[in-house]
């Protein structure tokens, strides 16, 4: 019965809660998700799915999916790009899919600088499995499968618009976009609930380990990156490095702002370890994360897992090995 009565206060007390957009730890290998200036970055065509299931210690708490192709047109110095991302979070079932086209253009500033501005034209469609829900009815009903509570729940699809830009050179790259651009309402209910516009600012810079010659398939490198990214009222920093010796890549991250803000009293801002393994396989990448929580969740969370898989295959105009320097390079993960 205190059970009981908790849950029905709980619900009673409903009060206003704060989310943000799917995070990817393989940042880099999500790209289109990312920023929409990556779409064609590369002088091959890409296939990219990354799968994150956060916080497993939480039943039903965020499983998040993403699917990209982007495609290169190396004489018209264009990359066409769609990305699909999945997420699915708590155990109502709150389900979030957003459908995306994007378009990005080069430009050569000068000898072994590029910039690279893009658009996004995307749909974001937003639901709710109402039978996942329990309500206190079904709780004072000693746990009834029904509730007498009504579906006012309903669907909701709006247009969803981003941009973002890419400077780099051979061993420096630098990007900003930004998501959200129209704030889409993702009300449930028929209110006025625009989602937040997300930026993120993110680069990095690589160090060949050994003198070797710098062509499209030099190994041993250092691949130093960032991403920093705010929605609302929240921000994050991600940095730290990954290690590449063919076939196979390492990484270590850190995210949080430690010292830098807390949102209430008390409260770091400190998220997690992120302990990365991959492999490259011809055409294939496969990429491993593991997230080892340092906030306060540590003890309930056991972590998150992420997995993503590339495919790349040649674009039909793209030119010889020698001329790939000038590709953005960016990690593998």
């Amino acid at each position: 019965m205190l059970r009981k009565t908790i849950y029905i206060l709980l619900f009673l007390n409903l009060s206003i809660v704060y989310g943000q957009d799917p995070q990817f730890t393989q940042f880099f290998a999500a790209a289109g998700y990312l920023n929409p200036a990556f779409a064609g970055a590369t002088f091959q065509n890409r296939a990219a799915l990354t799968y994150r299931n956060q916080w497993p210690g939480v039943p039903k708490a965020f499983n998040s999916f993403n699917a990209a192709v982007d495609m290169n047109f190396n004489r018209i110095n264009t990359g066409l790009g769609v990305n699909l991302y999945n997420d699915n979070a708590g155990t109502g079932g709150l389900k979030t899919t957003n459908f995306a086209l994007q378009v990005a253009h080069q430009f050569k500033l000068k000898r072994n600088l590029y910039i690279r501005p893009a658009i996004q034209y995307g749909v974001v469609h937003k639901r709710i499995d109402f039978a996942d829900l329990t309500f206190g009815d079904q709780l004072v009903r000693n746990g009834a499968a029904t509730t007498i509570e009504q579906n006012t729940y309903q669907p909701i699809t709006n247009f969803d618009f981003g941009a973002g830009f890419l400077f780099y050179s051979p061993t420096k790259w630098v990007g900003f976009s930004v998501h959200h651009l129209n704030k889409p309402n993702e009300s449930l209910l028929g209110y006025e609930a625009p989602l937040p516009m997300k930026f993120s600012v993110h680069g990095g810079y690589k160090v060949y380990v050994n003198e070797i010659v710098r062509t499209a398939s030099a190994s041993d490198e250092l691949n130093f990156a960032f991403n920093y990214k705010a929605q609302g009222k929240f921000d994050q920093f991600d940095i730290g490095f990954y290690y590449y010796r063919s076939p196979m890549i390492f990484g270590v991250w850190y995210r949080g702002i430690p010292g830098l803000k807390a949102y209430q009293p008390g409260y770091q801002n400190n998220d997690a370890i992120a302990l990365l393994v991959g492999a490259e396989f011809k055409s294939f990448k496969v990429g491993y994360s593991y997230d080892i929580t340092i906030s306060r969740l540590v003890s309930n969370t056991t972590g998150s897992h992420e997995i993503s898989i590339i495919y790349n295959w040649a674009a039909k105009d793209a030119p010889p090995l020698n001329q790939q320097l000038r590709k953005v390079p960016c990690p593998k993960f």
